[in-house]
């Protein structure tokens, strides 16, 4: 092997190298995401029902402005087949409910057929680039009135948001025992900017 050819070998492992630790560096980053409203997950079974007649939303206040990436709820659409239009939707506050006249984005998703065994899993909407300022947000979940599937948002272990609300057809109502699964992710990067 010639002077040029062991240049040339220890040129692309370098580049190998130098590949895989970034590649490996951004699966870390990935991994490690730092969402700014994190409920944990809920049970894998039951809790409110999501429906056409029953939208569900928690409430969530940030203390300074963000860039939000991803609006996500720990939910089941437990059957075999098909899939749940829902729409995640953010709202300002109005005194404790969520203000829809203050709407600042809405995005519709599918919840898959969860299939046997029904699991429960974060589903939602990625790829925002919604800026927010400080203050106090709804984070709902509502299924379009065209739509006769049911879904449900199986409760956390713990209380982890202020407040949540249910619209049973006559607008949200606050409550703060309905231990819904949210998170909110800021775009990659800013949490460590942030932090």
């Amino acid at each position: 092997m010639g002077r040029s050819d062991i240049r040339r070998t220890r040129i692309r492992t370098s580049f190998l190298t130098i590949s895989m630790v970034v590649a490996a560096w951004a699966g870390l980053a990935a991994a490690e995401a730092e969402y700014i409203v994190d409920t944990g997950p809920g049970a894998n079974t039951g809790g409110l029902s999501l429906t056409r007649n029953q939208y569900l939303a928690g409430q969530f206040t940030l203390d300074s402005a963000h860039e939000i990436n991803a609006l996500e709820g720990w939910m089941i659409y437990p059957t075999l087949v098909g899939s749940l239009p829902v729409y995640a939707v953010l709202y300002g506050d109005d005194e404790g409910v969520p203000d829809l006249s203050a709407e600042l984005h809405a995005q519709l998703f599918l919840v898959p057929a969860s299939g046997i065994p029904f699991t429960s899993d974060w589903h939602g909407v990625e790829g925002l680039a919604l800026d927010v300022g400080a203050g106090t947000y709804w984070l709902a979940f509502e299924v379009p009135t065209e739509d006769f599937g049911s879904g449900a948002m199986p409760p956390t272990p713990t209380q982890n948001l202020d407040l949540y609300a249910v619209d049973g057809g006559s607008g949200y109502i606050a409550n703060v025992t309905s231990r819904l699964g949210i998170r909110v992710l800021p775009e990659p990067g800013v949490a460590a900017m942030l932090g």
